[in-house]
């Protein structure tokens, strides 16, 4: 989605406030607020499937949560600054980044 021309340069709340001034803190504050909110959430998802077995019990939730938002936000700006025309977040070619990943872990079969 953000690698296609028609939409607007970039994703608020991973690059909202990154260039603005000491007056806009409290924009910076909200939108890290924001980002601190889906990792918190997101880990509290990988708990859950930690719990049921849907991932190795070994996972550490927030440090998985961690891991998949600076991806998604480094991703998010590769992509708005032209890395490959956006290659690195549209669906024919994020495999690649996430499998790199995958295979960097010894435990991942």
């Amino acid at each position: 989605m953000l690698a296609e021309t028609h939409h607007l340069a970039g994703c608020l709340v991973t690059q909202g406030a990154l260039a603005c001034g000491t007056e806009a803190q409290a924009i910076k504050t909200l939108l890290n607020g924001y980002r601190m909110s889906m990792e918190q959430k997101l880990g509290e998802r990988f708990a859950i499937a930690v719990q049921a077995g849907e991932i190795a019990a070994s996972v550490e939730a927030g440090l998985l949560a961690k891991l998949v938002m600076t991806v998604h936000q480094g991703m998010t700006i590769k992509a708005v600054h032209g890395e490959s025309g956006g290659a690195c977040v549209d669906s024919q070619h994020h495999g690649p980044v996430i499998d790199a990943r995958l295979h960097a872990d010894p435990n991942n079969d």
